[in-house]
């Protein structure tokens, strides 16, 4: 007989919202591509479409780093402070 741990602390576990995305997931990939896609257009006919693509990639890395790191809120507030120095 197979054996699956259930958590005893449901707060932990996230509510998928659709395609098997949290909420903030999909809020973080919404604001990376409004970002990202003019900001690509705008630079592929002035820059090439090389360049253009790393500007896009470099604005919209922080959006989905951010969507997919999990923080609590001590780590946040810890990482605000040192960064502050």
């Amino acid at each position: 007989m197979a054996y699956v741990p259930v958590p005893k602390d449901l707060s932990k576990v996230k509510t998928k919202v659709a395609f098997n995305l949290t909420k903030r997931q999909i809020v973080c990939f919404a604001v990376a591509l409004i970002l990202g896609l003019p900001l690509f257009f705008l630079l592929k006919d002035s820059t090439g479409t090389s360049l253009a693509s790393m500007a896009m990639i470099a604005v919209m890395l922080p959006c989905f780093l951010f969507a997919m790191k999990s923080y609590s809120l001590k780590q946040r507030n810890t990482h605000l402070q040192y960064s502050a120095i």
